[in-house]
Parts: structure tokens; sequence; C-alpha cells
């Protein structure tokens, strides 16, 4: 599978959305798919939540749609402030060739924003199935604080994910975190790892960029500074073998002596790329 990270400034620009796909490889008519992630809230401000402008409305949805119509190869995924059945929430929304689809709401909400304020905490996991070229990939999503909650990671790779993907508003003051923690839980779990954060500011805070996409062992593949940039990297499902021959920590957890009582459901979306014929 291929991993593009859209590091954009927030609120991000449908023009500079459209030249960021643009510049992904479209590859041969049967090329591999690619999973391309904006980061959380990439439509507003957290300033701007107040406004109706900054819900799930925004202009950007149907422009990223028509994106993503003219790329079937590609998914594109990133958190927008949704209402549904009367209920706002912080969603992981995933932009592909049949639609758009909400998977799954921030769990934990960041007080010293007011987020708490604005959405309701989700009550489940969401895991992208995807199924090309013979293989399964299961990626599994959190947004930004959730980050440093590591039981959502363990129960995603519980759920089987070989990949999970960090999308973020992370304050520049505090990015030498954002990078210690990625690294963490690609290691700890040995599934690939990407953090795909906003750069610019808002209201006087800056936001540090630092995208990265990591390998199963916590090694870095790719990343970012503060400026606006695309990274890209290749997955591949033999780097995860190959970390987890040398020894598989997973195996080893003795989950009756952490006092697990209860497992949040997982919600599945699940796409088939077939291979597009000359």
């Amino acid at each position: 599978m291929r991993l593009a990270l859209l590091q954009v400034r927030v609120p991000a620009v449908p023009a500079d959305v459209r030249e960021m796909l643009s510049r992904i490889e479209p590859g041969s008519p049967g090329g591999p798919l690619c999973l391309a992630c904006l980061p959380e809230l990439f439509h507003t401000n957290y300033s701007s939540l107040p406004f109706p402008d900054a819900s799930g409305e925004s202009s950007l949805v149907p422009a990223l749609s028509e994106c993503v119509r003219e790329r079937p190869e590609l998914l594109l995924a990133g958190s927008l402030a949704s209402e549904r059945q009367g209920r706002r929430s912080n969603t992981l929304t995933i932009f592909h060739r049949d639609g758009v689809t909400p998977l799954y709401d921030k769990l934990h909400l960041f007080r010293p924003m007011k987020e708490d304020a604005y959405f309701a905490p989700g009550d489940h996991l969401g895991v992208l199935e995807v199924h090309e070229g013979g293989e399964i990939w299961r990626v599994g999503f959190a947004i930004c604080y959730d980050l440093r909650f590591p039981e959502v990671f363990r129960l995603l790779a519980a759920a089987g994910c070989d990949l999970v993907v960090v999308v973020a508003q992370w304050p520049a003051v505090r990015i030498k975190i954002w990078r210690a923690l990625l690294q963490a839980r690609a290691a700890e779990n040995q599934v690939y790892l990407a953090g795909v954060n906003r750069c610019g500011d808002d209201n006087g805070e800056e936001f540090g960029g630092s995208s990265m996409i990591l390998a199963p062992d916590g090694s870095v593949l790719a990343e970012a500074e503060e400026q606006p940039r695309l990274l890209q990297a290749v997955l591949s499902k033999d780097e995860i073998s190959r970390s987890r021959r040398l020894f598989y920590s997973f195996r080893d957890r003795l989950e009756s002596a952490y006092q697990v009582t209860s497992r949040l459901p997982v919600q599945s979306l699940t796409i088939r790329h077939p291979h597009m014929s000359k």
C-alpha cells in the first residue's frame, strides 16, 4: 500500500490539496491504491468552532469528493466537525469513489481547547479494511489527543491493524512529545504508525507540522518540518513480518493482569480496489 500525508495549513485550501494530490504518482493503469491523509479538522481552526461555517458542510467537502472521483486509486481521510442525529462529533471521515463515510468519532476530547464544549466523545473504534491485489490492509485511526492514550493503539493492534494513522492539530510547543509518542506507539505494537499534523497558527498558537511515517520498529521512514509538505512511503507487509520475526512482544501480553473489563466496538469500512484494465 502507498501512504501519503498532506501536511497543510488550516483551514486547508482546495487548490492546495488538489495540487498535493496531483503530486502523488498515479502509477500504471493497474497501479496500487494510495491512502492520503489530511490533518484533524482540516477545514477549520478551533477558534472558529462556534460558527456555522466550521461544520462538516464546509465547501471543502464537495471539492475533495470531486478530487477522489477523478483519482479512483485514491482514498482520502481527515477529520471533520460533523453533526449526526443531533450529536456533533470530531469525526474521522473517509472520502472514497462511492461517497463520503464517517468512520470514527474522537474518543478523548482536549479540554484546554474547549473541545468538550463543542463535541461529544465517540463510543467506538474505526478501522478501514482495504482489499487490493490479493492483500488485505487493516488501517486504524486516532485523532490528536488520543495519542496520549496507549490503550487505543493496543486495541487497534488487537483488532488486527497493520497501520494506524493519527490526524492532529498538535501545537509546536509540545512537538517533542508528538515525535516521542508516535515512535513509542509504533514500536510497542509493531505496526506502521503515521502522524499527519497541521502547520500554521491559530489565535497566536503555532502548530508544529513534523508529520511522520514510522516503520513497525519505530524507525522514521519519512518526516516533515514545519512547512506545508507532502510525505509519501510505500508500506510492505513483509516489513511487519520482519519486525515480528525477531520477537513479537504482543504475543506475550498478560491481559489477565491488566484488568481489562470491556472493549470498544469497532466500526469497519471495507474498500475493494479492483485493478483497472488498460
